[in-house]
């Protein structure tokens, strides 16, 4: 159905302060004297970990773009309460897109460019959105309800139902319906509701081939395709170190046709124990050990899949996930040039901030009285 838009009752912005979002782990310190504060406190105070996956999470922020110091080798964050170092928050963030198909942290790492778009809604009348930016790409758009600023508006009060349609690199459409037996107004005022649109503006910088892979397998995830998901990042992790190896043996000078030989016909393990050697400084063994890893948790499973030998639906969400942080751990180790590919880059909006005095009257209220 094409787009109406009605402009009247829609502002967007595009996101500019940017922070790095991250979780703290389970096995994240207690500073001493933070807890020694508590138990003055709270005799017998024993403290929990931050976070306990599955379900529940503590955050952590630091501004973008990040001090390289921390994407350094056992680089930690001392955050006033914890002590935790950085790879294992970044490392926490992946058993986030199981949780909810909506969370920010696995759309901002997944996408290049936010959009967000604050709507005065009238329920029971459809809403065309049309994006003031050009999309090259849009996968998902999250929502957000909120108090407008202004008294006696009557939000909170109308129990409502509000969905996304027709979603196109051009637009998209609101739904909304009162819930049977509800109270109704005719008022736009306590239906202000922002939407933050992910996707990729055209022209935006395009990620490394293996990233973009990963990122399919996050977003795979989020709408709980577990095949799809570990599919994407066996992609992923062959073809981060089918580039590392094009790279050292193009310095090598042997010549296109051998290199894309050797990439065809090499076998995982000993392409990891030819990147070892090139300075990893790990031995056999070791390398043996990250390679056992990955494939029992990706390339196995992986195979065993696109064999036929399961099904899809016998892949789980533990699997998945699984997979995903495996690869980005490795990532992580082998290659300190790409962590920083690995950071779930959160954009920040105040909605409220897009509430003007022309909105305000459009919706049938006079400014002053805010």
């Amino acid at each position: 159905m094409p787009l109406k838009p009605n402009k009247v009752f829609v502002r967007q912005a595009i996101p500019t302060y940017e922070h790095i979002g991250m979780v703290i782990p389970p096995n994240a310190k207690m500073l001493p004297e933070f807890k020694q504060a508590i138990s003055e406190r709270v005799p017998g105070f024993e403290p929990s970990p931050p976070s306990e996956p599955p379900t529940g999470f503590t955050f952590h922020y630091v501004e973008a773009p990040v001090d390289q110091c921390l994407l350094m080798d056992g680089a930690f964050i001392d955050n006033g309460i914890y002590e935790f170092e950085v790879r294992d928050a970044v490392l926490g963030v992946f058993d986030l897109p199981i949780l909810s198909k909506d969370d920010e942290f696995s759309w901002s790492f997944s996408s290049t460019s936010q959009l967000a778009v604050l709507a005065a809604i009238k329920i029971g009348e459809t809403l065309d959105i049309e994006f003031d930016i050009k999309f090259d790409r849009v996968f998902h758009v999250t929502k957000y309800h909120f108090l407008p600023g202004f008294p006696e508006s009557g939000y909170g009060t109308f129990p409502i139902h509000i969905t996304i349609d027709n979603l196109t690199s051009k637009g998209f459409r609101i739904v909304s319906s009162y819930e049977p037996d509800s109270p109704k107004t005719d008022s736009r005022l306590p239906f202000l509701f922002g939407f933050r649109v992910y996707g990729r503006f055209e022209g935006d910088p395009e990620f490394p081939i293996w990233r973009e892979l990963l990122a399919q397998a996050v977003r795979q995830v989020l709408f709980g395709r577990w095949d799809l998901g570990l599919l994407f990042t066996a992609f992923a992790v062959e073809s981060f170190i089918d580039n590392l190896l094009s790279a050292k043996l193009s310095v090598a000078g042997l010549g296109e046709d051998y290199t894309e030989h050797v990439l065809r016909v090499g076998e995982r393990r000993y392409e990891l124990y030819a990147l070892n050697y090139q300075g990893m400084g790990l031995s056999k063994s070791q390398v043996t050990k990250v390679y056992e890893r990955l494939n029992s948790l990706i390339f196995t499973p992986r195979n065993h899949l696109a064999h036929g030998r399961i099904m899809g639906a016998e892949i789980s969400a533990e699997v998945a996930v699984n997979a995903i942080k495996a690869a980005v751990e490795f990532i992580w180790d082998w290659n300190p040039g790409a962590r920083q590919w690995l950071l779930a880059r959160m954009k920040l909006i105040r909605f409220e901030d897009l509430i003007d005095d022309d909105l305000l009257r459009a919706c049938g209220a006079e400014p002053h009285a805010a």
